[in-house]
């Protein structure tokens, strides 16, 4: 038996033999062995079997361990494989196509990570889970990503960094979670399609997509859009919000620079975290739905061609420096003009009352806003 990662960064591993009576590898035995050539198994082993120098199952269903350090460039799975196991290609220095057929079903957690010179892949139709960083770094990944239709897991940092992936992205129906960082910097995917079962998009899951444009489209399932998980997705040009969002996370629009018209936050929404829609600069109005009770701190900083805020009669409070950089904000709508109040504390210590008839002019509150009180925290 080995022990988790028994052999972890061993550059110059070679070639390992495995007894008869040799039962468990434990977790990632050989990750990071980048010159590892063969492993080869005992006949008699009933647990592991290996072919061509790589480990498998007794029963061929599990790709173990492959031998990172083969010259071959080519790798064709097996019919029988049905899983690839963490870390089981991880750092292949040679690969550049590999061919997953339609028999595999799970890639595991850092299957591929860090194979740099993979360029080409072909995706089994029949996968249904893919785990955390399964292709994580593969900058050199160079494919139209087309999802299997029957996914129903696409693990954090799934794709992360593959910034030569291409195409307009689907996700499948079957996915409720969009986890973190999943497609982080792939600067090269060019649209986006969420699949009608989405609740959660994780923070940065699509942050520093640069290429993505058109209209981004929440489906009502989402709830909730965490922190940057489109910041600097500078190309799109319309957000439809999903009728049941709840939270909109720190950055999560931010730089949107393209995103122009009107933005309707959807009534459901409670808080709109800090910077949420900061540098979406072609955004004329904004209109808060009944629920939102918070607006964080430089919100819609730098929104230059901001001219108009409506603010819900339930929002409580306005962050520092909400609307800075708005120099065309001319009128700020409040449905409720009673109980305002700013301060320099965020805890509101010496605040001072803003007198109601403020508010009935929607310019002067507007000057409010980005001038005289913009470097303070409103509360009511």
């Amino acid at each position: 038996t080995f022990g988790k990662q028994a052999f972890y960064g061993c550059s110059a591993l070679e070639r390992v033999w495995l007894g008869s009576a040799f039962e468990d590898l434990g977790e990632w035995p050989f990750s990071n062995c980048v010159s590892l050539l063969s492993v080869q198994v005992d006949e008699a082993n009933k647990t592991y079997k290996s072919e061509r120098g790589n480990v498998y199952t007794k029963d061929g269903e599990k790709l173990v361990q492959y031998a990172t350090g083969r010259e071959e460039t080519k790798f064709v799975l097996p019919d029988s494989v049905k899983t690839i196991g963490a870390y089981a290609l991880a750092n292949s220095k040679n690969l550049t196509d590999v061919v997953l057929t339609d028999k595999v079903e799970k890639v595991g957690k850092y299957a591929f990570y860090k194979c740099g010179a993979l360029t080409s892949l072909t995706m089994g139709k029949n996968i249904t889970e893919l785990d955390d960083y399964a292709f994580a770094y593969c900058k050199k990944l160079a494919v139209n990503l087309v999802l299997p239709k029957n996914l129903t897991k696409l693990g954090a940092y799934a794709f992360a960094q593959c910034s030569s992936l291409y195409g307009a992205l689907v996700i499948p129906d079957g996915i409720t979670a969009i986890e973190e960082m999943v497609f982080y910097k792939c600067t090269g995917l060019q649209g986006l399609k969420l699949g009608n079962k989405v609740e959660t998009i994780g923070n940065y899951a699509f942050c520093d997509c640069k290429m993505l444009a058109g209209e981004l489209t929440l489906p009502n399932s989402v709830k909730t859009v965490g922190e940057r998980a489109f910041s600097q997705c500078y190309f799109f040009t319309k957000i439809l919000f999903s009728s049941n969002l709840e939270q909109i996370g720190n950055y999560a629009f931010y730089n949107c620079e393209q995103v122009a018209g009107e933005l309707a936050i959807p009534n459901k929404v409670q808080k709109i975290g800090e910077y949420a829609f900061g540098g979406c600069d072609r955004v004329q109005s904004v209109k808060l739905g009944d629920g939102v009770k918070t607006l964080g701190g430089y919100a819609f900083m730098d929104c230059s061609s901001l001219a108009s805020v409506t603010f819900n009669a339930g929002l409580e409070k306005i962050g520092l420096s909400a609307f800075s950089g708005c120099g065309k904000l001319t009128r700020a709508i409040f449905m409720d003009k009673a109980g305002w109040k700013v301060s320099k504390d965020a805890d509101m210590a010496g605040a001072k009352a803003l007198e109601e008839t403020v508010f009935e002019d929607e310019a002067l509150a507007a000057k409010y806003l980005t001038g005289q009180y913009i470097s303070y925290y409103w509360s009511k």
